[in-house]
């Protein structure tokens, strides 16, 4: 019961430590090169998680970024938006807007 309860305890304080973003791109590309690319994204430092959509008719989509937050003092600022755009301009794609997601 013990291990359950620490369980549920650490799974809430990582989901009050997470935050949510959007980047929105355009380009010519197609689901697979997406899903690659939401791949290449889970890497960096920081990333818990990212999640790529694709609207082909209008050449534009968005990935989700599910980040988690834990600063130590050697690093006080472990996930970095620039790194982001950085894939995104490498695989040929145009960022357009990054934005913070707000939960509620």
């Amino acid at each position: 019961m013990r291990k359950l309860l620490f369980v549920l305890v650490l799974g809430a304080s990582n989901l009050l430590l997470a935050q949510n973003y959007s980047y929105s791109f355009t380009g010519e590309t197609d689901s697979i090169k997406v899903d690659n690319i939401a791949k290449q994204l889970t890497n960096l430092e920081g990333v818990e998680a990212v999640k790529g959509r694709y609207k082909p008719e209008k050449n534009a989509g968005e990935f989700l970024i599910y980040t988690t937050n834990f600063k130590d003092k050697t690093n006080p600022y472990p996930f970095k938006p620039t790194k982001i755009k950085a894939v995104l301009i490498e695989n040929d794609l145009s960022p357009i807007r990054f934005k913070e997601l707000t939960t509620k």
